[in-house]
């Protein structure tokens, strides 16, 4: 009879997991990170082009607003109510990418618009 319950509660679990709220927004946060990194990996090629100045003016306003329309979809696919990132985590997303710029290029990240 214990067995029984603890299966059957098991499965009432697994059956109700994508319904409760931190299931769904921690299943949406996994899907954006995923579509956030590629982003970063198609960014940091067209980075690779604009650094030692291949592109043109336009052709840099272009790439940077297609990279931006793609994070936007992304974000609205997986949140479409929104996501609002506290500041702390912006500031830190911040500092971390000027020192990547910095250690990777060996510039100062300052410069670069974040």
């Amino acid at each position: 009879m214990l067995w029984a319950g603890i299966i059957a509660e098991a499965q009432f679990l697994d059956a109700t997991k994508h319904v409760f709220p931190f299931a769904r927004l921690h299943r949406s946060a996994c899907d954006l990170t995923v579509a956030l990194e590629l982003l970063c990996i198609d960014a940091e090629a067209e980075w690779e082009s604009i650094r030692p100045g291949k592109i043109s003016d336009n052709g840099i306003i272009e790439r940077r607003t297609r990279l931006a329309k793609v994070q936007a979809e992304a974000e609205h696919r997986h949140f479409p109510d929104g996501f609002e990132p506290g500041r702390t985590l912006i500031a830190l997303a911040k500092r971390q990418a000027r020192n990547y710029v910095s250690e990777t290029y060996g510039e100062d990240g300052d410069h670069v618009r974040f």
